[in-house]
């Protein structure tokens, strides 16, 4: 299965496709894993939940 991840430091993934810093790009949870471990990206999911908006006040 394939992830998406948001880059954070700019990297090159394992197929040597080059990747900025702010850049969301889709890979496999193995790379994904274990660049989220080197620190060069971020997963997807967790900033989508923090950005959600919120629902209006009443």
């Amino acid at each position: 299965m394939s992830v998406q991840v948001k880059v954070s430091f700019p990297h090159k993934d394992w197929q040597g496709n080059a990747h900025d810093v702010g850049e969301v790009y889709t890979c496999s949870e193995q790379e994904a894993q274990t660049r989220v471990n080197d620190g060069f990206v971020r997963p997807v999911e967790q900033l989508r939940k923090a950005a959600e908006p919120k629902a209006p006040a009443k």
